[in-house]
């Protein structure tokens, strides 16, 4: 009996433990989440495929599908956002190649801002593997 209640009391800072791991796993993973944008980009592509073969009417639903989709992502009301959302609009009220394209360059700023990549970091982490292999091939050559 002495035993269980010993056993007890450290599974039960054992479940504190794993609780807390659980969520801070959980939280790191929300705070660097990434906003996928490529599913906008398909639907303004089937929209300029439809206008490209001369049926404006039929990339109504396309860009009506964009929309919807777009104002579903949480941080759509941001800086670039907003520039979206007015390109989807002039889109819709004026479907051409031009504003498609106008609308394109919009998505892809607000993918930027959602995004954003440390390409000095990323060039670190490339030397970081790169360097030790290229060392060892200039020791190679030099032997």
């Amino acid at each position: 009996m002495k035993m269980i209640t010993w056993a007890k009391h450290y599974l039960i800072k054992f479940n504190h433990l794993i609780a807390l791991a659980t969520l801070s796993i959980t939280l790191s993973v929300c705070a660097y989440a990434k906003v996928e944008t490529s599913h906008l980009f398909v639907y303004l592509s089937d929209a300029m495929a439809e206008v490209k073969r001369g049926e404006i009417a039929k990339s109504q639903p396309y860009l009506t599908a964009l929309k919807q989709e777009f104002e579903a992502i949480p941080t759509h009301q941001s800086n670039a956002g907003q520039a979206v959302s007015s390109a989807i609009s002039f889109a819709i009220n004026q479907p051409s190649l031009t504003t498609f394209e106008q609308l394109s360059k919009a998505l892809y700023t607000f993918e930027k801002e959602q995004n954003p990549v440390d390409y000095n970091q990323k060039r670190q982490q490339f030397a970081k593997r790169v360097l030790p292999v290229y060392q060892q091939l200039a020791k190679a050559v030099s032997e």
